[in-house]
């Protein structure tokens, strides 16, 4: 019998062996999202691994969001030891801007034209965070808000009375 501190690094290197062998076989992604909601047993497996996995076809890639994943602060000192354990590259994304936004509407609905108000009324609900942006879109066009008129162009009920979209529900 071990202890549990035991059977816990036995545990995490089971798992490293696991990781390695499959990246023998082929390049491997392991992909974690939503760190800032992990338990700390997690993020220390995850930090195991950053160290076993250095010289592997192996790529863990872990997404979290910074604000929640700042609090209870041992969480955070534990992403932290993420980076002391040997993590290659940061990739910080930043919510977009209006014009970045704007654009992003444009791209998605397939616009030829600008729709400043519409546009406006997203950013500002969205705070130009792209998820919540397409994410409106989505939820616009699946509820009927947004849709496609005979010629093919994107309206929805409020385009000739609106001045800022207040009604829409978002």
């Amino acid at each position: 019998t071990l202890d549990s501190q035991q059977e816990r690094a036995r545990l995490f290197e089971a798992l490293a062996q696991l990781v390695i062998a499959w990246a023998q076989i082929a390049p491997l992604v392991v992909m974690v999202e939503d760190l800032h909601w992990a338990d700390d047993d997690t993020l220390d497996l995850l930090a195991h691994l950053a160290r076993r996995l250095r010289e592997t076809r192996a790529l863990c890639i872990g997404t979290y969001r910074g604000e929640e994943a700042r609090t209870p602060p041992t969480r955070w000192g534990k992403l932290q030891s993420l980076d002391r354990a040997g993590v290659r590259g940061r990739l910080e994304l930043k919510r977009l801007d209006v014009t970045a936004t704007r654009e992003l509407i444009r791209r998605a609905l397939g616009l030829t034209r600008a729709a400043p108000h519409f546009e406006t009324r997203l950013y500002r609900e969205t705070v130009g965070n792209p998820l919540f942006v397409l994410e409106s879109l989505r939820t616009l066009r699946d509820e009927g808000w947004l849709a496609r008129d005979a010629t093919g162009q994107w309206q929805t009920p409020w385009d000739e009375t609106t001045r800022d979209y207040a009604e829409m529900p978002l």
